[in-house]
């Protein structure tokens, strides 16, 4: 057998060193843990089970007879040794006994098993209290013998309430996870009408820029048409708007007076001036020239009368009454 103990490796802790270091971190008295450690053992499993390899392993032993194992009844018998007050340096094996220093139990397992016995042990002491100050009318016996001593937490009483407990508080924390569900139901559903409206207004202010961007797009087309029919009508009419020009050496100045004047008299082509007035063409020009220049020539108004005459009008006269043919 081998006489020094390897170092123990990261996660594992010495079975010999657990109830030292309980001294030192834990509330509990080492005493009493240790039996409610125990306690919590002898009911994990069926006692002969060996306890996992995972969770316990043996670093030295007899090479003759083999490792052996470790039950959970023989850890459960240490542990209750240790709440007895003895100090067991050793413990028993399928094969023997070796030194509890070679175990290594995994710190993760055994500190699931502390936890459940504290809260075994808590559900004692509190089953204890109430018992105490319980009136002698009911049941002060109990109450008499509760006072020498703590309910064990693994007994089949105290683990009842304990069940009852677990239960009561899974049933509180599955109220709590209900309703906590509900609220994040209710809030998701309310960020979904708010997405849901934020979409609508979305869906109705793109509606409105594809019908706004339709009304300009037929607009840009109706004035690109206009533009065309505009540009037409300044390439049909080039040849007047030259001789119009004044800046054009070209274009005569009489001949734009008698355009002028057509204008003038006819509103741009839109009346006929000797319409119902008894007044032909000829007193018309001469009255047009004289309120801009004066008292026109003979020859000047000849030549108006002339340029301005349309069909169906006599020569220098009147507004002939059968004419029915506007010019």
């Amino acid at each position: 057998m081998q006489s020094t103990p390897p170092p123990t490796p990261i996660g594992r802790i010495r079975l010999s060193e657990i109830a030292s270091e309980w001294s030192d971190t834990h509330p509990l008295n080492p005493r009493l843990l240790a039996d409610e450690v125990a306690g919590v053992l002898r009911s994990l499993c069926p006692e002969d089970r060996a306890v996992e390899q995972q969770h316990l392993t043996l670093s030295m032993f007899d090479t003759s007879s083999g490792p052996g194992v470790i039950t959970y009844r023989l850890l459960a018998d240490y542990f209750e040794s240790f709440s007895l007050g003895q100090s067991p340096e050793t413990i028993s094996t399928t094969t023997g006994e070796i030194k509890a220093a070679t175990v290594l139990v995994s710190r993760q397992m055994i500190g699931r098993i502390v936890i459940e016995a504290t809260s075994r042990a808590a559900v004692a002491a509190g089953y204890a209290t109430e018992a105490a100050t319980e009136p002698a009318q009911h049941g002060g016996a109990l109450r008499k013998s509760t006072e020498k001593t703590q309910p064990h937490g693994s007994s089949p009483f105290v683990l009842g309430q304990h069940e009852q407990q677990q239960r009561q508080e899974g049933e509180r924390e599955a109220a709590e996870q209900v309703a906590q569900l509900l609220r994040t139901v209710e809030r998701l559903e309310q960020e979904k009408a708010i997405l849901m409206a934020r979409t609508q207004v979305s869906d109705i202010a793109l509606t409105d820029a594809r019908e706004d961007a339709e009304t300009h797009r037929r607009a840009a087309i109706e004035d690109r048409r206009q533009r065309g029919i505009t540009e037409e009508k300044l390439r049909e009419n080039a040849g007047i708007i030259a001789f119009m020009d004044a800046d054009n050496p070209l274009s005569p100045v009489e001949g734009r007076r008698a355009v002028t004047a057509w204008c003038d008299l006819t509103d741009n082509g839109q009346k006929d001036p000797t319409d119902g007035t008894g007044i032909g063409v000829g007193e018309h020009a001469r009255r047009w020239w004289q309120l801009r220049f004066g008292e026109p020539k003979g020859i000047v108004v000849k030549h108006l009368q002339w340029v301005l005459a349309w069909p169906a009008r006599k020569k220098g006269g009147a507004v002939s009454k059968k004419c029915s043919q506007k010019g």
